[in-house]
């Protein structure tokens, strides 16, 4: 299970989150902090499956880079999660 942590005070935010990964009773350390652009987010859950080899970072990373809103961008995150989800499934 991963966990994720952000404080916000009135002038900074900090992200954490705990470094480990782990598949098929196997763990290793990771940093589940990533940067996209200017953009610093955390990934959870099945961020990367291995029998599909889908990475849901490169559906993070494509709705970050899109310009307008924070809504818009949520908008675009979904429509891209749920097309490569069902990619992903339809290929195994």
């Amino acid at each position: 299970m991963t966990t994720i942590a952000v404080v916000k005070t009135s002038t900074e935010i900090y992200l954490g989150a705990d470094s480990k990964q782990g598949w098929e009773g196997r763990a290793w350390p990771v940093c589940k902090i990533l940067r996209c652009d200017n953009v610093f987010h955390a990934l959870e859950g099945l961020a990367w499956y291995g029998p599909t080899n889908y990475a849901i970072e490169r559906t993070v990373e494509t709705a970050l880079r899109q310009a307008g809103t924070i809504e818009h961008r949520i908008n675009v995150f979904v429509e891209g999660w749920m097309w490569e989800l069902r990619s992903a499934l339809f290929r195994n």
